[in-house]
């Protein structure tokens, strides 16, 4: 059982392995959104890292691009299920930081 359940953790960070695209993930959680409207939202990357960032989201099926519109043609991009899913855990990872005293004991021990 601890097998499955190191592997899923494994998986997850091998395919979320930087906090652009973790930044990315969660900025994709509103729904669907043009690239600049993305770049905006994270002004610090900067746009070739992004460009890499959402290539390899987009190669591991984490979000989707969607074309709207016959001309001009506009482009979105927006989370799939599986996005969603990791969404979700990454979620589950900040809200476990804010309910442990693992930060107070790391600053008690820090204080020694």
């Amino acid at each position: 059982m601890a097998n499955n359940k190191s592997s899923g953790i494994d998986l997850m960070l091998e395919l979320v392995d930087s906090r652009w695209k973790a930044l990315i993930i969660d900025s994709l959680s509103y729904g669907e959104q043009k690239y600049s409207e993305l770049k905006s939202s994270l002004s610090d990357i900067p746009c070739k890292e992004m460009t890499s960032e959402i290539r390899d989201l987009k190669n591991n099926r984490i979000i989707e691009r969607i074309s709207h519109g016959p001309t001009p043609v506009v482009v979105y991009f927006r989370l799939t299920p599986l996005g969603e899913e990791i969404h979700t855990m990454l979620l589950d990872s900040v809200n476990w930081k804010d309910m442990t005293p693992v930060s107070s004991t790391t600053n008690s021990f820090d204080q020694q």
